[in-house]
């Protein structure tokens, strides 16, 4: 018994490691490309929101302080009475209101995924060249959104992803869930980024050519998946698009009050690693990603 714990041991370090070492590599190959900065009337950014969260108004006020230029469409749901006084306050500020496009939805009909039935709805209302889909409890990082700027230039079609983390979290429920984000997101998308196994994005943020939705129906072909980051993603790859895993990061500010919850936000995320390995399950994923997960509860 001694000498498999040593065996599993010394074999769940070496892959440790090689996870380690393939994020490093990545993100260094990525972080040293030569960027210029974006130009930020290209772009739109599109958050559903709905209220329940007590950062909502910082985090949304947050990345209209972090740009200039960019617009941003802010869907709103029609008996959100919270978040409809949260929206409208932060309008009162007039360099923030000319920028803003609000929308008032109707609740959204049964069995249809509700963050996608919002974005399906203002496709066309986007007039920027580009979009980028924000979760309403992600701030963005201006500085790294210059990276765009390398991907600008590629004229085949892409979908980038970014990649959240977490910080200044208070409380003890949200600060277990900042530990599984910021221990899985980098080191598990970098890594498989590196062996070229980008098979999903980050439904929290990604960035992709507008006319990509349009002309693809994309949110319209999967309104009736649950899981809808990893639901773009496989679509758009069965269309041949590429998914490029950018390491622009995104402050996910995520306030867990109680344990039900944390339950509750645990049991929708390991809903999406079970839905990922039935539809994407590879070798280098079980090596990478799996067996790293599991070797350290069989070894205690």
């Amino acid at each position: 018994m001694i000498i498999l714990f040593n065996y599993l041991l010394v074999f769940t370090i070496i892959l440790l490691i090689l996870k380690l070492v393939f994020s490093f590599f990545y993100f260094y190959k990525i972080n040293n490309l030569e960027k210029t900065e974006i130009d930020e009337r290209k772009y739109t950014i599109i958050q559903p929101i709905l209220s329940g969260d007590p950062r909502l108004k910082d985090d949304l006020t947050a990345n209209l302080k972090n740009t200039t230029d960019m617009r941003f469409i802010w869907l709103v749901d029609k008996s959100d009475k919270v978040a409809i006084q949260i929206v409208e306050s932060i309008l009162k500020n007039k360099n923030y209101s000319d920028r803003v496009e609000v929308y008032y939805l109707d609740d959204v009909p049964q069995e249809i995924n509700p963050k996608i039935f919002k974005l399906s709805q203002v496709v066309e209302k986007i007039k920027t060249e580009y979009t980028i889909i924000l979760d309403d409890d992600a701030v963005i990082d201006r500085k790294r959104l210059d990276e765009l700027s390398v991907y600008e230039k590629d004229k085949t079609e892409w979908i980038a992803t970014g990649i959240p983390f977490n910080y200044n979290i208070k409380g003890f429920y949200s600060k277990l869930i900042s530990a599984f984000i910021n221990s899985n997101s980098i080191f598990s998308y970098f890594s498989m980024s590196f062996l070229k196994e980008n098979k999903t994005i980050n439904g929290m943020f990604y960035i992709l050519r507008t006319e990509i939705l349009s002309k693809y129906n994309a949110f319209e072909e999967i309104k009736y998946w649950l899981c809808d980051d990893l639901a773009l993603a496989t679509y758009l790859l069965s269309k041949n698009i590429k998914i490029i895993q950018s390491t622009i990061f995104c402050n996910v500010r995520n306030t867990v009050p109680s344990f039900k919850r944390y339950t509750l936000l645990m049991k929708r995320w390991l809903l999406f690693g079970n839905v990922y390995m039935k539809s994407a399950f590879s070798i280098k994923f079980f090596f990478i990603i799996l067996l790293p997960t599991l070797l350290p509860t069989i070894l205690l």
